[in-house]
């Protein structure tokens, strides 16, 4: 769903960070990325969370105990997405699929053979290429790992996509839940263990002025 951000609900470290940041783009991408997520968390805590965030061994970030609550948050091209998650963790990830990439040479570090042959037979889609990423990328941010997996043992097909293949370390094909929402080009995929409920936000950052 579509949501206002909360920019007020920014801690200190955050707007020193933001202050950092040297491009105009990544500045307001932060800016509301963050905004959203304090505001969402705000709502399922019943209370603004003002604290730091911890980070994982990956760098993947959460609340501190007693927690609770699992969120991740991406953005991509003027858009963010947030999503979260009770007790079980997530991932999400976001993409312009009109963005060009030439999909035949990053073939070889992201997409397994299987992969490789579904998409030469289709033959090398960006579009194509870029749902699979999103997708892979969720799923790998979901289990803590984020860009430390080898996307080649992660193999998907069909369509739409389902997982065929995982990492070792991420459990069962059939452990996993994935859900995609198109946003005018953008392409935001949420990933989950055990089918849980996931709740995911996202929101226009490009208007957006910062002073």
């Amino acid at each position: 769903m579509a949501a206002s951000v909360g920019l007020e609900l920014l801690n200190s470290a955050e707007r020193d960070r933001l202050q950092r940041l040297q491009v105009q783009a990544d500045r307001i991408a932060y800016a509301v990325a963050h905004g959203l997520l304090r505001k969402i968390l705000a709502q399922r805590l019943a209370a603004p969370f003002r604290g730091d965030f911890l980070r994982g061994a990956m760098g993947k970030p959460g609340l501190p105990p007693p927690g609770g609550i699992e969120f991740n948050l991406t953005h991509s091209r003027g858009l963010v997405a947030v999503a979260v998650c009770r007790d079980v963790p997530v991932g999400v990830d976001v993409e312009d699929l009109s963005r060009p990439v030439d999909s035949r040479e990053l073939s070889w570090q992201v997409l397994s053979d299987a992969e490789r042959v579904e998409l030469g037979l289709a033959g090398w889609q960006s579009s194509d290429f870029l749902r699979h990423w999103v997708m892979k990328e969720a799923l790998s941010k979901a289990a803590g790992q984020g860009l430390q997996s080898d996307f080649r043992t992660l193999t998907l097909s069909g369509n739409p996509l389902r997982i065929v293949a995982l990492p070792q370390g991420f459990g069962e094909t059939a452990s996993w839940s994935t859900d995609s929402v198109e946003v005018d080009t953008h392409l935001i995929t949420v990933a989950a263990r055990h089918s849980a409920p996931v709740w995911c936000w996202h929101a226009v950052s490009e208007s957006l002025d910062l002073v």
